[in-house]
């Protein structure tokens, strides 16, 4: 067995603990993942025409390839272990491989596990250098000018596969510059959104965790923060250890609103409040499952909750308030793209209500309520 081979058997590895790691979420929540996963290639390709035709509109292009980039990183950075073999780096230290070696390795390994969403923009983008090849070596200002999204997606789907496995998270470029510009994007040009896209990376490679900065600065001032009295809560201490788990449901609630944002755009008015509602329900979906998160904390903790003076009722109660406060940024979010009328608000908020009860009854198939709630509905709008 040689390295490559070595390092590959520790990434199959690494995957097939993941999948197993996800039964502990809930059954219902595991039978859509694989549906979702061969959906991605499928996702990849649509997103690809969008962004590689110049006559997107800017609006439109710059939604598109904000999700493109999120799904690409969190893709990789889900994997980042595997590709690096965390837990195998003192033995892999102790190995007469040289350093070059071992990073084409991870390089290696960082393109299969991005497989199409880095693959088929390099290869399409590959193609139609080729048809036009005479005309950009010939530097032909308008064939180069329409070459600009599509070289745009291949460079940045590099450059965040790339920090998924060795730099921090991309917080300035992939989530407060997207979120800023999204009200201005449709008054831009493409050419501008990208240059306000490269400054963004150039800020983030000189500028430390913002978050981090604060706390320290306010420690050592000998200030504590206002956030401080919300760490003897136990929900959120436990938010806190388990941050990754949050970014990843603000990654897939921002992934689910750029989806809806481009089907809303394309379809007619006639069915868009239809198209809207039924992200309603995928997003309340999304929402409610911080739940079960929160029943496995009191299942995990059970002989230190059991010590309290509170009850099992209680608990349950507070566990739903904390996920309603915990749900208010989310709901803000949702706001910001003001995608939704309120009708649509109004549906979210009872298949959320109604996602809950169906956890609270049976969290294995709590899909049921919310589903049975959407048909009754669907059947009293028909009749």
């Amino acid at each position: 067995m040689n390295y490559w081979q070595f390092r590959y058997r520790i990434y199959r590895t690494f995957l097939h603990t993941w999948r197993e790691s996800l039964q502990q979420i809930s059954i219902a929540l595991v039978a859509l993942f694989p549906l979702a996963i061969q959906a991605l290639p499928f996702l990849a390709l649509v997103a690809l025409g969008i962004l590689a035709d110049p006559s997107t509109e800017p609006r439109q292009y710059f939604i598109t390839l904000w999700g493109y980039q999120l799904l690409l990183h969190s893709w990789v950075l889900l994997q980042r272990d595997g590709i690096t073999a965390a837990t195998y780096q003192p033995y892999l230290n102790s190995l007469p491989i040289s350093r070059r070696k071992h990073r084409l390795i991870e390089l290696r390994l960082m393109v299969y596990a991005a497989n199409l969403l880095l693959l088929a923009p390099l290869a399409f983008w590959g193609y139609l250098a080729a048809i036009h090849e005479d005309q950009l070596l010939r530097v032909n200002a308008d064939v180069w000018l329409n070459f600009l999204p599509l070289t745009a997606l291949v460079v940045l789907s590099g450059y965040y596969s790339w920090i998924a496995v060795y730099r921090r998270y991309p917080w300035l470029s992939l989530l407060l510059m997207p979120l800023l510009l999204l009200p201005a994007s449709s008054n831009l040009s493409i050419a501008t959104i990208l240059a306000i896209w490269l400054l963004a990376l150039a800020l983030e490679q000189t500028m430390g965790s913002p978050v981090r900065r604060v706390m320290t600065s306010l420690k050592q001032r000998g200030i504590r923060p206002a956030a401080g009295r919300l760490n003897r809560i136990f929900y959120f201490k436990a938010d806190k250890q388990g941050w990754f788990t949050q970014l990843l449901r603000l990654v897939a609630l921002l992934l689910l609103l750029i989806i809806s944002d481009s089907f809303i755009s394309q379809v007619s008015r006639e069915v868009q409040s239809a198209v809207a509602n039924t992200f309603c329900f995928f997003i309340a979906i999304l929402l409610a499952s911080k739940l079960i998160e929160l029943q496995k904390l009191h299942e995990t903790y059970h002989y230190y909750l059991a010590a309290l003076p509170q009850s099992k009722k209680r608990r349950t109660m507070s566990a739903i308030v904390y996920l309603w406060l915990y749900s208010g940024i989310a709901f803000a979010l949702i706001a910001w793209f003001q995608l939704f009328s309120l009708h649509n608000w109004a549906l979210l908020l009872l298949f959320f209500s109604s996602a809950q009860i169906g956890i609270l009854l049976n969290r294995r198939y709590f899909l049921a309520v919310p589903v049975i709630v959407a048909l009754l509905l669907w059947l009293t709008s028909a009749s």
